[in-house]
């Protein structure tokens, strides 16, 4: 229930070509992202009653469960969609506080954490692929390999990381480097939810996506 509704939710908003941040430049024509997305209203606390008519807000509650973090600390959701062969090139989803010093000082928050939903099965290829992580389960029945980890996606399967540092939150966790790759056949659909070290009402204004 809470896929579909999210699912309706990214059709209802509409999606667009995906942009990238480049040292503080917003580009939606940037090669290493192919996808479209669609940025989702903010979601506003609401009453226990609310979570029983709306599965996204129930969705919400459980990332708020899971991590203790409240959605004061979410920026707004993202619902992508990756056609037969549309990938994103390993990134991490915050940027390091050596680049983004100004938008960090003005800002006082970064993506500590991804929650990522896959919204659908894909057949073949799209998987989310961690190239710094090696898969130690692959490794030992193909060691002469050393297979990265990665997911292959399933509807209703959420993958949570850490994007930086526990001792150190402005530098990024090297080990979060990640790409969506190229789907094979069929659609693949997600939902990004970032978990901030702070409030995110500057950090949504300083990406340019209002409220």
């Amino acid at each position: 229930e809470e896929v579909e509704a999210l699912l309706s939710a990214g059709e209802a908003v509409g999606f667009k070509q995906s942009a990238i941040r480049n040292r503080g430049t917003l580009a939606s024509n940037d090669t290493r992202r192919t996808s479209t997305s669609a940025f989702l209203p903010e979601r506003k606390p609401g009453g226990r009653s609310s979570a029983d008519a709306d599965p996204i807000e129930r969705f919400v509650r459980r990332v708020e469960e899971i991590t203790g973090i409240t959605r004061e600390r979410h920026e707004r959701m993202q619902v992508v969609r990756y056609e037969a062969g549309q990938f994103y090139r390993p990134h991490h989803d915050s940027s390091p506080f050596s680049i983004n010093r100004s938008v960090h000082n003005r800002v006082g928050a970064g993506r500590i954490l991804t929650a990522f939903l896959y919204l659908s099965d894909v057949a073949e290829g799209g998987r989310t692929r961690f190239p710094k992580v090696p898969d130690d389960a692959a490794r030992t029945k193909k060691p002469a390999r050393a297979p990265f980890l990665s997911f292959q996606p399933r509807r209703g399967t959420l993958l949570l990381w850490p994007n930086a540092l526990d001792d150190d939150p402005w530098t990024n966790n090297a080990f979060a480097e990640h790409e969506a790759m190229a789907v094979d056949e069929g659609v693949k659909y997600g939902a990004n939810l970032w978990l901030l070290q702070y409030p995110d009402a500057l950090v949504i204004k300083s990406w340019g996506l209002g409220k």
